[in-house]
């Protein structure tokens, strides 16, 4: 009926151009022509649109013609072809879901897994600056402590390095010792380790390494020929004031020498030499140590 209809136009708009001019009759034929052109357009819209629905039709009509001319086999074999098709879209249809829905728990899953790691770490993390706290809380407890002590005394001749590991006090030589020497801390020296013995008593938590360092000089003394026995001496001397005349507890105290070998400032200068003179408190706290609490917690 479309292909009828189409021709019938075609034959009228061919009858009414006989009587137009050559330019009329071409622009008439290319509005037809866009007019069709739009209709197919609309047409194949539709098709594509009602493609499932124009399937069913012509298997319905290939049905029925199978029906009209008694041909029951070409039925038979339609009906099972149509129930076959039917089967396979069910099953992939299930297939589909059955997929869907396998990825979804996994996703879901495997999203409970993150969570409860994040929970873990976050945890974990916590943990870790629960040590960290704590170890700050005790340094910078002993470095106000300290610092107090020696404000009543009116001494600032000394210097206090903190870390998260450890606090550094650092006395010049010539507090303690005259240069070189090892006999006899002066006087101002054990005032200021008596001082200092009472801020060590309150924290039997801390470990004490005295470390003494000494300029590139040559001892000048027959009885200490090096500057690393010179340094360990100066340390041992120390220990024996805090623990023999202040009852610091021994097991807190560690005497060490450096000798040269660690300098804080060149060795070319008087000045560079006289910083490098020096007596050095480190304290860490008691245990397993700030690393090894922290690898506990991990």
């Amino acid at each position: 009926m479309k292909k009828f209809s189409l021709l019938l136009t075609l034959s009228v708009a061919f009858t009414m151009t006989s009587c137009m001019s050559k330019k009329k009759h071409i622009e008439a034929v290319q509005l037809l022509k866009m007019d069709h052109e739009k209709m197919y357009t609309s047409e194949a819209d539709t098709w594509r649109r009602n493609l499932n629905e124009a399937q069913d039709e012509i298997l319905a009509l290939r049905l029925q013609l199978s029906e009209q001319k008694g041909e029951n086999n070409v039925l038979v074999n339609l009906r099972s072809e149509l129930k076959a098709k039917i089967a396979q879209l069910e099953g992939q249809i299930e297939n589909v879901s059955s997929s869907s829905q396998s990825t979804q728990q996994s996703l879901s899953s495997t999203l409970i897994d993150k969570e409860n790691e994040i929970a873990a770490l976050k945890a974990k993390l916590k943990n870790v600056e629960s040590v960290l706290t704590r170890h700050k809380a005790e340094f910078t407890r002993l470095s106000s402590d300290i610092h107090y002590a020696f404000q009543e005394m009116n001494y600032t001749d000394f210097e206090l390095v903190s870390t998260n590991e450890s606090v550094r006090l650092i006395f010049p030589e010539g507090l303690l010792f005259r240069k070189s020497k090892t006999d006899r801390i002066q006087k101002r020296g054990v005032e200021i380790m008596e001082s200092l013995s009472k801020v060590i008593t309150r924290f039997p938590i801390m470990d004490i390494d005295i470390v003494g360092h000494t300029d590139n000089s040559p001892t000048g003394r027959k009885s200490i020929t090096d500057n690393w026995t010179l340094s360990t001496a100066q340390a041992s001397r120390v220990i024996d004031l805090l623990t023999n005349e202040f009852d610091v507890n021994t097991n807190q105290l560690t005497a060490a020498g450096k000798g040269e070998f660690a300098p804080r400032s060149s060795n070319g200068t008087a000045e560079g030499k006289a910083k490098n003179r020096r007596i050095e408190f480190v304290f860490t706290q008691r245990g397993e140590g700030l690393e090894k609490a922290i690898r506990k917690e991990l």
